[in-house]
């Protein structure tokens, strides 16, 4: 049986490994137009995430069959209570826990059906998480009035994600200001309880006693289909708001963004053309479990658009955009960088994601204060899928700074990330006494809609 935990810190362990979760959506499925079940044996060398099995109308059997089919390629899977809840699954080595219905607020569904779900599910499963997503939203699809933040939802469920969309065509804002949309409308739907409880907004996902996710676009039944700078850019800007996994979207869907319609399958039926998209969340996954060590190190300090938990990281130079607050008569300017400095418990370096949200190349000072980084300190880059001004001093050798007493310059293309590692130089406790540590085992391949147990 599969052993997933949830720290004190949210983060999740697989088996004893502490991950950041990557994985994919209702994955597989087989009801309605915008569905498609999981047809083609999956190849882990191919498909690296995991799989949503999302039991919907498909017999027990068949599910079973695909669960078999995941579990043999060593791909972790999550699955939604619809019917019986098999003891083949709850015991399934790759097992990762269970999903409520998804954004029941939207669906105008009761909080209370939502928590009897939830404990008739922990009454039959108390070691497996059970995720909740939501929309977030002021009204439900019937038009009721149905005020909703991830506060709303506390108690009910272990970990809580939410879905905002930013990368399609919409009034209020043109393609190259999607990351900062995507932030506006992450607010509005995850943090701000409109017309509801004022306890319920707030800003910080910390604030919630639950582990939080969220959910990224990947193909869209009515948007864009995200280049990989766009894609780079948004997932690492998610991870600025200090989140504790990723999960993207994969229903099959089109491309309305050009002229006519371009029809995509699922990123999963998808390998059986060798799609590029598939390929490119792929790659992308692979260079977040890369950094898996950097993920899921201790926070120092963070900002995103609407909340800044201290000044340890300040830009000499940056520039400002105009976008709406609470509609597109109410706006703000927005900064472009956001942040995230973490610190490695075992050798004391500082991790810096940094990301430039917008369409223009800044030159900035970069300083990082209140953390004894006295003297002269090396700078390197990570990321094995950066390129241009981010690009990984592995790829590329030149790419070293120097930062003097916590101070550096950096160049930051549009949209770019910078994942920087500051070398502390932390003098051992006893000089004639060096301890190494080594670890073996590989980052679990994890997949989709994340799931985090917390036992």
């Amino acid at each position: 049986m599969s052993i997933v935990i949830i720290n004190p810190d949210k983060t999740i362990s697989l088996n004893g490994i502490k991950t950041f979760p990557v994985g994919l959506y209702q994955m597989c499925a087989s009801d309605g137009d915008n569905f498609e079940s999981c047809q083609a044996t999956i190849n882990k060398n191919t498909f690296k995430y995991g799989a949503d099995v999302w039991h919907q109308s498909a017999s027990i059997a068949g599910w079973q069959a695909q669960v078999n089919d995941l579990t043999s390629a060593g791909i972790w899977w999550e699955q939604t209570p619809y019917g019986t809840i098999s003891t083949d699954w709850r015991t399934n080595n790759y097992f990762l826990g269970w999903r409520l219905e998804d954004e029941p607020d939207y669906a105008g569904t009761p909080i209370s059906t939502v928590r009897s779900k939830y404990n008739e599910i922990k009454a039959l499963d108390k070691n497996h998480p059970i995720l909740l997503n939501i929309a977030g939203t002021e009204e439900d699809k019937y038009g009721n009035k149905y005020p909703s933040s991830l506060k709303t939802w506390a108690g009910i469920g272990d970990i809580l994600s939410w879905d905002s969309y930013s990368h399609k065509y919409d009034e209020n804002w043109i393609r190259a200001d999607a990351i900062y949309a995507w932030e506006q409308i992450s607010w509005q739907a995850a943090f701000e309880e409109y017309g509801g409880n004022p306890s319920n907004t707030f800003y910080n996902v910390n604030d919630v006693q639950q582990p939080v996710w969220t959910i990224l676009q990947a193909t869209m039944n009515w948007g864009y289909t995200l280049t990989a700078e766009e894609l780079r850019t948004l997932t690492y800007t998610a991870i600025t708001l200090d989140i504790k996994g990723i999960i993207y979207w994969s229903y099959k869907g089109y491309d309305d963004s050009g002229s006519g319609i371009i029809n995509h399958p699922g990123l999963l039926n998808s390998i059986k053309a060798g799609n590029a998209v598939l390929n490119m969340y792929n790659a992308q996954e692979q260079e977040l479990r890369s950094l898996n060590y950097v993920l899921v190190s201790p926070t120092v300090s963070f900002r995103w658009d609407a909340y800044k938990s201290s000044n340890d990281v300040s830009f000499g130079t940056t520039y400002l955009k105009k976008m709406w607050r609470l509609n597109p008569l109410d706006e703000e300017w927005r900064t472009n960088f956001n942040w995230i400095l973490k610190k490695d418990e075992t050798n004391g370096n500082y991790y810096l994601i940094v990301v430039n949200k917008g369409n223009k190349e800044v030159t900035s000072s970069v300083t990082i204060s209140n953390q004894n980084l006295s003297g002269s300190k090396k700078v390197t880059f990570l990321g094995n899928m950066a390129t241009g001004s981010g690009a990984s001093t592995a790829n590329n050798p030149s790419q070293i700074l120097t930062a003097i007493n916590g101070v550096f310059t950096d160049t930051f293309d549009a949209y770019a990330v910078h994942i920087y590692e500051i070398e502390r130089g932390t003098t051992p406790l006893c000089p004639s006494l060096q301890i190494q540590i080594s670890m073996s085992g590989a980052i679990p391949s994890l997949w989709t809609l994340d799931h985090t147990p917390k036992y």
